[in-house]
């Protein structure tokens, strides 16, 4: 941040305006008190301000030159407004750190602050009020209304916290406060019969600041509602907006009438705002739940009872029970074998391991039609998983989904022989099951994308 500033002093903005500042009392290189005066930031109603270098403590203050000569009020509040803030220590107002006069006029230095970002994030937004109601929280529990809290009076410290300046009109309540920052002839300057001056910024200040009504924390709660509107650049957010139209109302019974109170609204805002997100997420919690649930498949086994073999053809039929989800571990069948394969009969041979081979002459395997597979027909309305089919034609009925993997793998259980036979590949591809969908069924492959489609008959 003091980066930016150095740069910004010897720009030629800075120039042109410390060049044109109006009625400037004071010279860019010249010296006040030994404090060398480096930029012109400014002019109040009463007074400037300037930037000065303290050489002696390498440091860069802020000096505000009283301004307005033969106004003997306007310099008496200028007095009192310098002895008010250095009866106070708080992070959040502006220290004052020396006074003096210069050709007859008093002056005091400050704190050098910064301005604030032009367009805050709403994190910046809730810092910089927070600490905007912390400064005026501690003036009210002096008695003091600052009357004047608008953009311009909040400033930034080096560590970004928001700081209160320019107490120039601030409303002292407190009796023996006010005995201390301003002269018995001029006590309560600020008051004219125990009311409120015309004093104040229009479009900040409240309505009883210039219709002679009585001034209280109340006062600075409207301020700071029109600060936060600045603050949102003219469009607060909708979740501003109520308590916006509640801090800057007219009548001083609807507006908060604490820092307190004020702050207990953020917190709700701030509870609203959690909650909010915590209601979104469980929302969008129990909509994903929801659709777990109502996508989720539940399976059950087929009963035995609806898997029917017909003993006097090769043939199974398989009827589902419902419109639900059912599971067929296997469905594995020996092939069918022709008319001629059965008349010439196989070959029995015996391991020395006491297992039996079946093998078949070569010129048997050798005709396709030798070996087909079974008819298997599923029925009903439903979906059947049954990850493994071997030697299946299956036909699928309409309203029936058949997921399945289709992968067969050899074991020897169909076919045995000790050398293998030239047409093991078409032994090997009726172990597969093929499939004849009818219009209305579904046949889904899983877990093997690499399933001959090939082998697949589709059949109206």
């Amino acid at each position: 941040m003091a980066s930016e500033i150095e740069c910004y002093l010897v720009s030629p903005d800075a120039v042109r305006q410390t060049e044109s500042a109006e009625g400037a009392l004071l010279e860019v290189g010249g010296t006040v008190d030994g404090l060398r005066v480096m930029a012109y930031l400014g002019r109040g109603s009463a007074s400037e301000v300037w930037r000065v270098r303290d050489a002696a403590l390498g440091r860069d203050l802020a000096l505000k030159l009283f301004a307005s000569a033969g106004d003997s009020i306007a310099r008496e509040r200028f007095l009192a407004e310098a002895r008010l803030l250095a009866q106070f220590s708080d992070a959040h107002l502006v220290r004052v750190h020396a006074f003096g006069e210069k050709d007859g006029r008093p002056y005091f230095t400050m704190d050098l602050l910064h301005p604030l970002p032009e367009n805050p994030s709403m994190r910046e937004v809730r810092k910089i009020l927070g600490d905007v109601l912390d400064g005026l929280d501690f003036l009210h529990s002096h008695g003091v209304i600052h009357r004047d809290v608008k953009p311009s009076n909040v400033l930034l410290d080096d560590a970004g916290h928001a700081v209160l300046t320019d107490l120039g009109i601030a409303h002292v309540g407190n009796v023996e406060l006010s005995a201390r920052v301003q002269s018995a002839a001029a006590h309560n300057l600020t008051l004219a019969d125990g009311r409120a001056s015309a004093l104040g910024t229009p479009g900040f200040g409240a309505p009883e600041q210039f219709a002679g009504g009585e001034v209280s924390s109340a006062t600075d709660i409207h301020a700071v509602g029109a600060f936060l509107v600045a603050l949102f650049g003219g469009r607060p957010p909708l979740g501003w907006r109520g308590l916006i139209r509640r801090m800057t109302s007219s009548s001083v019974e609807l507006r908060p009438r604490t820092v307190r109170e004020v702050r207990a609204h953020l917190r709700r805002m701030a509870f609203l705002r959690v909650l909010s997100a915590v209601a979104a997420a469980v929302s969008a919690s129990l909509v994903l739940w929801s659709a777990v649930a109502v996508f989720r498949t539940e399976w059950r086994e087929l009963p035995p009872a609806y898997v029917q073999r017909f003993a006097d053809r090769p043939e199974v039929e398989i009827r589902l029970p419902g419109p639900g989800h059912f599971v067929l571990p296997s469905l594995v069948l020996s092939p069918v074998l022709s008319p001629e394969a059965e008349q010439i009969g196989p070959d029995l041979r015996t391991n020395p391991d006491g297992t039996v081979d079946i093998g078949y002459p070569l010129e048997v395997l050798r005709d396709d039609s030798a070996w087909r597979r079974r008819a298997v027909a599923i029925r009903g309305r439903g979906t059947l998983k049954c990850p493994v089919i071997v030697a299946a034609e299956v036909h699928l009925s309409s309203g029936v989904t058949l997921v399945t993997s289709g992968m067969y793998e050899p074991d020897g259980d169909l076919i045995k022989s000790e050398t293998p036979p030239a047409c093991a590949s078409f032994t090997n591809a009726v172990g597969y099951a093929a499939y004849v969908v009818e219009p209305g069924a579904k046949l889904v492959f899983t877990e093997n994308a690499d399933y001959p489609r090939a082998l697949i008959k589709m059949r109206k």
